[in-house]
This record gives structure tokens, C-alpha cells and sequence, in this order.
């Protein structure tokens, strides 16, 4: 009997941690804490710390955590990289992928920075210096060293390795190099690493294909960030052609808001919202996104009474919504406040008292808003 038990609770164990996943990638963290915590409990029943299931679900519940917002996301994500060090071995692949999800801001004071610097360095060098997770490293690296020399290293890899015939099954390395580009504040030299991508893409998957659209609309954003907004609505309408993901909606909207073309802007955010409402859920991060771009516009044509029924609508929001969704909405009325002076104070009032609900009077983000406030 305490065999079939086990088996059960084991298959138990399987479907909440797939379930988890799944809700977690679709944005439903309602639904991921449900599975992952059980999933959670019971690998730390069933299996020894070394097992590579309870590795796999304790990284599975450190992204969920990460995902709210929640300090123990990256405690957990530390614990999964000791546990694979231990496990695995320094220079394993999954060592690896567990030291990049550690590296970042939030963890440096609990850890040596030089030790994991040396040990990230160290795998790359054992794949070969011309690889895209060399350069992966390098970037990420460059990007917390503030090294502009790391960085030029990354492109040069990435450059080398564009010589070569690109392995599909790995991210583009054009993109790869926009993307380290972006890092380093460049969006002439990313906007043309993505054209550059298009190309690529075009050649091989077709000029009508999606490949082509996802690059087209992430040229949009980036030229967007060098103020030319005719031509980042060029290539924004030609991704709407080739595609149906409404995230092009979303961007196209705020093309036009910038150009000052609010009834178009309008129309963009509206069907955006109307998107995420129905495949994300009401209390989601996108439809406080959504609201505050919709509340923008609407100031911004003179329609005051819209404009303060969505504050209205988004402070309601905020009574339901789950953490992560809390301090979105806190961003977004501290934007909305310094857009709209009639409303500042009350705007970053609100926003003040939501941060401090969530993370606390101590917290950097609740200094920064009461510092503004004053």
C-alpha cells in the first residue's frame, strides 16, 4: 500500500509540475502557485537534494517567485545553483544555466561576484571561445562589470561565429548582437545588427514568413528609441501584415501616441486591452500596462472624464490583483503622475502607498517614490 501511495504521489508530483510550467509561460501566476507549491512540497518529500527532479522543480518555483516579485526568487535560484554545482560538477551544461540565472543585481550581497565571475568564465572557456554561450557570458558579464571591452569581446565572437553557417536551433546571432547593443545604450548599431537579422531571415524562412515579422517588429522598437517614428511605423504596419500577434498592436499604439496621433493610438491600445484582458486574465501586469497607456491617451486628447474613469478602473484593479500586478500598477501610475500634473499628486500618492504595501518602508523603490513625492 505504501508503494501504490508513493507511486501515486509521485505521478502527483509530475502533473502539478507541468501544469505549473505551463501557467507560468502563459503568465497565469495564479494558477502556476497553485501547481509549483505543491510540486515544490512534494519533491522535497520524494527526492534527495542531488535528484535532478527536485532540482528541476525548486528552479521551476524560483522563477515563479522571481515572477512576483518576491525576494526568495533568488534565494531559491542561488540554492538550485549550489545544489547543481554539487550535483553536476562545475563545467556541466546545467551548471551553467543555473549560473546565469543567478547572476544579477539582486543576488551580490549574498554571494562572491568574483568566485562566479571566474567559474562563469571558466565554462565558457571550456565550450571554446567562439561559441554564442561564450558570448552569451561575456554580455551579461560586460553588462554588470559596466565593461565596454566585455562587451566589444561578445561582438566580436558574435561576429566571428556570423562567418560561419548559423545553427538554426540556436537564437539568431544577428538578434543576439542587437540585443548586446541595446545593453550598452547603442540603437544605431542594434537597428542595424536587426536589419541585418531581417535579412537572414528573409533568405531563409521567406520575406511573408513569421520569423520575418518577429524581427520586423523588433526593429520597430528599436528605432522607436532613436526618435524616428515614420520609419518605426514602417516596419511596425508591415509586421502587422505578416502577423497576428497583437503585441505589434501594442507597439504600433505607442508609435502613434509619439507622433501624436492619439484617435490611431487609441484604437491600438483599446484592441490590445480587449487581448489581454481575455488570454492574460483581468488582474494581469498587461491590462494595467494596457489602462495606463489607454488613460495617457485620453489625457492627452482631452478627454478628461475617460481618461480619470480608467485611473479609477486601474486603482480598483489594484485592490484584487496579485503582487506582481500590484507593482505594475504602482510603475504606472508614477508615470502617469509625471505626465499629467493635474493629477500628479494623486497618482504618486497612490503609487507610494502600493510599493510600500508590497516590499515595505525599506525598500529602494518605496525611498525613490516618497523622495519624489516630496
Amino acid at each position: 500500500m505504501r508503494l501504490v501511495r508513493r507511486i501515486f504521489f509521485k505521478k502527483g508530483w509530475s502533473k502539478d509540475l507541468d501544469q505549473g510550467l505551463a501557467a507560468l509561460d502563459r503568465a497565469d501566476l495564479e494558477t502556476a502557485e497553485r501547481h509549483l507549491s505543491k510540486a515544490h512540497s512534494r519533491a522535497n518529500k520524494m527526492f534527495s537534494k542531488r535528484d535532478p527532479r527536485r532540482l528541476e522543480t525548486l528552479e521551476a518555483f524560483a522563477r515563479l517567485r522571481q515572477a512576483q516579485w518576491n525576494p526568495q526568487g533568488s534565494d531559491l535560484q542561488l540554492e538550485a545553483y549550489k545544489l547543481r554545482r554539487k550535483a553536476h560538477g562545475a563545467e556541466h551544461a546545467a551548471t551553467a544555466s543555473a549560473l546565469l540565472a543567478v547572476v544579477g543585481d539582486d543576488v551580490w550581497g549574498k554571494v562572491n561576484q568574483a568566485q562566479l565571475i571566474e567559474q562563469a568564465a571558466s565554462f565558457a572557456q571550456s565550450l571554446g571561445r567562439n561559441t554564442s554561450r561564450y558570448a552569451n557570458i561575456l554580455g551579461k558579464l560586460s553588462q554588470l562589470r559596466n565593461s565596454p571591452e566585455l562587451l566589444e569581446s561578445a561582438e566580436q565572437i558574435c561576429a566571428r561565429i556570423h562567418g560561419r553557417q548559423v545553427d538554426t536551433t540556436m537564437p539568431p546571432v544577428a538578434r543576439h548582437l542587437a540585443e548586446l547593443a541595446l545593453e550598452a545604450r547603442r540603437p544605431i548599431l542594434a537597428a542595424a545588427f536587426l536589419r541585418h537579422a531581417l535579412r537572414l531571415n528573409e533568405a531563409k524562412f521567406g520575406p511573408r514568413s513569421a520569423q520575418a515579422a518577429e524581427v520586423l517588429h523588433q526593429l520597430g522598437q528599436v528605432v522607436m528609441l532613436e526618435y524616428d517614428f515614420e520609419k518605426a511605423e514602417l516596419y511596425l504596419r508591415k509586421a502587422r501584415e505578416l502577423s497576428s500577434d497583437l503585441e505589434i498592436v501594442a507597439s504600433l499604439g505607442g508609435c502613434l501616441h509619439a507622433q501624436g496621433r492619439f484617435e490611431q493610438a487609441e484604437e491600438c491600445y483599446r484592441i490590445y486591452l480587449t487581448h489581454a484582458e481575455t488570454s492574460q486574465g483581468l488582474n494581469s501586469p498587461r491590462v494595467a500596462q494596457s489602462l495606463h497607456h489607454l488613460m495617457t491617451v485620453l489625457y492627452a486628447r482631452g478627454e478628461v472624464a475617460q481618461a480619470e474613469a480608467v485611473l479609477n478602473r486601474l486603482l480598483n484593479l489594484e485592490a484584487r490583483a496579485p503582487k506582481e500586478a500590484r507593482l505594475e500598477i504602482a510603475d504606472r501610475l508614477r508615470l502617469f503622475g509625471h505626465c499629467s500634473p493635474s493629477q500628479a499628486e494623486k497618482a504618486l500618492r497612490e503609487a507610494t502607498r502600493i510599493t510600500e504595501q508590497v516590499l515595505g518602508k525599506r525598500h529602494a523603490r518605496t525611498a525613490q517614490l516618497q523622495k519624489e513625492l516630496a
